[in-house]
């Protein structure tokens, strides 16, 4: 009897180490993925790279909003039509709200009313590719 309760007894203290085991196991995966994506974030954030748009002058032509279904509901985006005047060129482009387009219904409607047709605004431009334009003057691009 009392060898039938060591045995459970030593059988229980294996379940308890295997368990351990599994748990430090486990835990230790996690540790290395966290560090793993700190290290990566850190070395894609410092190879992120920034271009200088150069600055023009751009022509409201037109705006209107783009909508699409995400997730089950709408996502708005404000596309502004612009003729974008720099030094050395004129050309036609469209200068967007947002990168992502996931603004709502409101926020794309406050956005487009900053802009009327017919007004001359500052606008900047892609130096390595003039048809993608912004309001601001630096866009992250990705790695270089």
């Amino acid at each position: 009897m009392c060898c039938d309760r060591m045995c459970s007894c030593i059988k229980s203290a294996d379940v308890w180490k295997s368990k351990a085991v599994v748990g430090f196991v486990c835990m230790f995966a996690v540790m290395a993925a966290l560090v793993y994506g700190l290290v990566i974030g850190l070395w894609a954030s410092k190879e992120m790279a920034v271009v200088n748009y150069k600055q023009a002058d751009c022509l409201v032509t037109g705006k209107e909003q783009q909508r699409k279904i995400c997730n089950r509901t709408y996502c708005y985006r404000a596309a502004v039509y612009v003729d974008l005047h720099a030094t050395s060129f004129n050309i036609s482009t469209v200068i967007y709200n947002t990168v992502t387009g996931s603004w709502s219904h409101s926020t794309y409607y406050r956005y487009l009313a900053r802009f009327v047709i017919g007004n001359w605004y500052t606008c900047y431009y892609n130096p390595h590719d003039p048809y993608t334009a912004s309001w601001s003057n630096k866009m992250p691009l990705g790695r270089s």
